[in-house]
C-alpha cells in the first residue's frame, strides 16, 4: 500500500537529518530542519491515504512506530550536540516504552483506550515545541522574537476569523495561541538556553500527563488482579532501554546514531507486541528479557563496542520476532 510505502521511507531517512545535525557545519542545520520538517509532514500524508485506501495490519503496525522513531530522532539529535539536557531523551522515550508494555497488557484484559484529546495536543506540542526549540538555538533573538510574535497574531487572526462566523474552533488553535504566547514571553524574559530547557519542561510534562488515562486504567486494573510474569518483564524492558538512553547520550555525539538504530528495533518489537495484543496473544517474554538482561549486564562496561553489540542484540531480537510473526500479517 501506498500509505505504508510512505512510513517505511521517512523512518529510512530519518537518520540522515540525525547525522547533518551531529556531524556536519552549522551553516547545514537548516537543512536537517527542513528535512526533519517535511517527514514530518508525510505523517499527515500517509495518514490521509490510509484512511481513504482503509487500515491494514502492517498500517497499524507501521504507524505509530514511525511517529516515536521520529520524535526519538529529534530528541537525541538536539541532545547529542548539548542543546538540549541529555537526561531529556531518556524521560520522553521512557513514557513511550512504558505506554508500549501497558498497552499490550491492557488489550490482553479487554481494556481499549481510545486516543484522548489531550494526547492529540501532546502530538502538537511535540511538533511545534521543537520547531521552536530548533529556532531559538539558531536564529537572532531578534528574529525568534519577531517570528513568534507574527505567528501569535496569525492564530489570533484565524481564531477570530471562526469566532466572528461563530464556526466551530478546531481543538487545537488556542493549544497553539498559548504555545506561540509562552515562547514570546521566554524569548523576551529569560536567556536562549534557558528560555529551550522551559520548552523542553513543558514538552515533558504535557507529554507525561497525556498518558494519564493510562495509568489511571492500568492501577484500577492491577488493583483487581495482580501483574504477571510478562508484565514485569516488560517493564524491566522499558526501565533498562530508558537508562542505556541516558547513559549513551551523556557520553557524547559518537553514541547517538547507534541510540537511535537501536530503539527502533525496540520500537519496533514493543509495536508488534501491541498489535498480537489486539488478537488476545503476545510475543514470547524471553525476548524481552533478553534484551533487558544484555543491558543490564553489558552497561557496566559501556564504551562504542558495548553500545555495538547492544545494538546487535536489538536487532537480532527485533528480526526473530518479525520471522516468528510473519504469518500475522498475511493480511497487509
Amino acid at each position: 500500500m501506498v500509505a505504508n510505502s510512505i512510513t517505511l521511507i521517512r523512518i529510512f531517512f530519518l537518520p540522515i537529518p540525525c547525522l547533518i545535525l551531529l556531524f556536519f557545519s552549522p551553516i547545514s542545520y537548516w537543512a536537517a530542519f527542513i528535512l526533519f520538517v517535511f517527514l514530518g509532514a508525510t505523517d499527515f500524508i500517509d495518514g490521509s491515504i490510509a484512511r481513504r485506501e482503509g487500515p491494514t495490519i502492517l498500517g497499524a503496525f507501521l504507524d505509530p512506530v514511525a511517529d516515536k522513531i521520529f520524535i526519538a530522532a529529534i530528541v537525541l539529535s538536539l541532545s547529542g550536540n548539548k542543546w538540549i539536557p541529555y537526561w531529556f531523551p531518556a524521560a520522553i522515550l521512557f513514557r513511550e516504552f512504558l505506554l508500549t508494555v501497558l498497552r499490550s497488557s491492557l488489550m490482553l484484559r479487554n481494556e481499549y483506550i481510545k486516543t484522548s484529546l489531550f494526547a492529540k495536543i501532546k502530538t502538537i506540542i511535540q511538533m511545534g515545541g521543537f520547531g521552536t526549540i530548533f529556532i531559538t538555538l539558531f536564529l537572532p533573538l531578534g528574529f525568534s522574537i519577531t517570528i513568534a510574535v507574527l505567528f501569535f497574531m496569525l492564530f489570533i487572526f484565524i481564531y477570530s476569523w471562526y469566532f466572528l462566523f461563530k464556526i466551530n474552533t478546531p481543538y487545537w488553535l488556542s493549544t497553539i495561541i498559548f504555545a506561540f504566547l509562552y515562547w514570546f514571553i521566554l524569548l523576551i524574559l529569560i536567556p536562549t538556553k534557558m528560555a529551550v530547557t522551559m520548552q523542553c519542561y513543558v514538552i515533558l510534562g504535557i507529554t507525561w500527563i497525556s498518558s494519564f488515562e493510562y495509568f489511571r486504567i492500568g492501577f484500577l486494573v492491577y488493583k483487581n488482579k495482580k501483574p504477571e510474569k510478562q508484565d514485569i518483564v516488560r517493564l524491566l524492558w522499558a526501565i533498562s532501554h530508558s537508562i542505556y538512553i541516558a547513559i549513551a547520550t551523556f557520553h557524547g555525539i559518537s553514541y547517538i546514531i547507534p541510540i537511535l538504530i537501536n530503539i527502533s528495533f525496540e520500537l519496533g518489537l514493543g509495536g508488534i507486541d501491541n498489535i498480537l495484543a489486539i488478537k488476545h496473544k503476545l510475543l514470547n517474554w524471553k525476548l524481552f528479557l533478553a534484551s533487558s538482561l544484555s543491558i543490564c549486564l553489558l552497561l557496566p562496561f559501556f564504551n562504542p563496542k558495548i553500545s555495538g553489540i547492544l545494538t546487535g542484540i536489538s536487532a537480532a531480537c527485533f528480526l526473530y520476532s518479525v520471522f516468528k510473526v510473519r504469518r500475522e500479517f498475511v493480511s497487509i
